[in-house]
């Protein structure tokens, strides 16, 4: 399409759990390996989408 790189296209701004929450998602911010493992561990029971931001270090 040819869209040059801009400046334009950096949306860090937006939350994308906000997002997900506003259209009725589950959604969870892991900060640590367990706390991803536990929220992944209780999705087995889950009974609708879900959402996890995993924060890189």
């Amino acid at each position: 399409m040819h869209v040059p790189g801009g400046d334009y296209l950096d949306i860090s701004d937006i939350g994308v759990l906000d997002i997900a929450r506003g259209y009725g998602m589950e959604v969870h911010r892991a900060e640590s390996l367990e706390d991803l493992t536990d929220y992944v561990r209780k999705g087995m029971t889950a009974t609708g989408p879900r959402l996890v931001e995993i924060l890189q270090r």
